[in-house]
């Protein structure tokens, strides 16, 4: 079963969420998606985790949409990397109301390193997985944004996709960028951790993968998926790449503080 949920984050817009109920479950574990740069919570891989995670791990995944993207209120300029560590936190602090005390996020690109912030921050986060996850935002918004006047006064940064899309940004989403030390904030992370990493990603290189994962402080594992690029656009490195979370989920439930 799934449940459209709707919340509000600090700023008080309106986010858009859906909870995957197992058919019974009494506990108090839910399992959180988070998407990437540009991405939504219904991108059909963060969709179909949640599907299995729900059905084949018997524990409630939730994905939503951070502020300015897909179906939540906000603009996108607006969004950056310590906002929508804000969105997560507004929404455990969501999901903390209707019974779940303990959390296990999984994010996606710039959605890992919202998750390896809040789980620096948060102790309600008891393991983390990431994926496809970049290591240097420094490196990202100063390579990947060129400054301009594009008619956009408080989106002064373009970025353009490899699909030829193009976004704007916020001088904020730049600065947060530059302030987050990811190795720094790994380093000291002690809960476990699953890193999965395809090795055709053109996006965050494979290299850039192994690096985060190298500095991570505490118990981990990593899994590299052949031929997967960034997003899993196959259909069978999608589905090896679910399994992999599935896998680990089972084993995390099972020896759960």
């Amino acid at each position: 079963m799934t449940q459209k949920i709707e919340f509000k984050n600090t700023l008080d817009e309106k986010l858009a969420g859906a909870l995957h109920q197992p058919e019974q479950y009494a506990g108090d574990l839910c399992v959180i998606v988070c998407h990437g740069f540009t991405g939504n919570k219904d991108k059909n891989w963060i969709k179909n985790a949640c599907d299995r995670i729900s059905k084949e791990v018997s524990v409630p995944a939730f994905r939503f949409d951070f502020a300015g993207n897909g179906e939540s209120e906000g603009t996108f300029a607006q969004a950056h990397y310590l906002k929508e560590v804000g969105d997560l936190k507004s929404a455990i602090d969501l999901l903390e109301t209707k019974g779940f005390k303990k959390f296990i996020t999984i994010g996606h690109s710039m959605g890992s390193v919202v998750c390896q912030v809040e789980a620096a921050e948060d102790a309600r986060v008891i393991r983390v997985i990431d994926v496809s996850g970049t290591g240097d935002t420094k490196r990202f918004v100063t390579e990947r944004f060129e400054k301009g006047e594009w008619g956009m006064p408080d989106a002064p940064y373009k970025h353009t996709k490899r699909d030829g899309r193009v976004f704007f940004v916020s001088q904020e989403f730049i600065d947060a960028g530059l302030k987050i030390d990811l190795p720094e904030i790994v380093k000291k992370l002690k809960i476990p951790a699953l890193f999965i990493h395809g090795d055709a990603d053109e996006s965050v290189l494979y290299s850039e993968g192994q690096k985060l994962f190298s500095f991570y402080g505490g118990p981990k594992e990593f899994v590299t998926i052949a031929g997967a690029n960034h997003s899993f656009t196959d259909p069978d490195r999608e589905r090896q790449m679910i399994d992999a979370i599935i896998q680990w989920l089972k084993t995390a439930v099972n020896n759960r503080p």
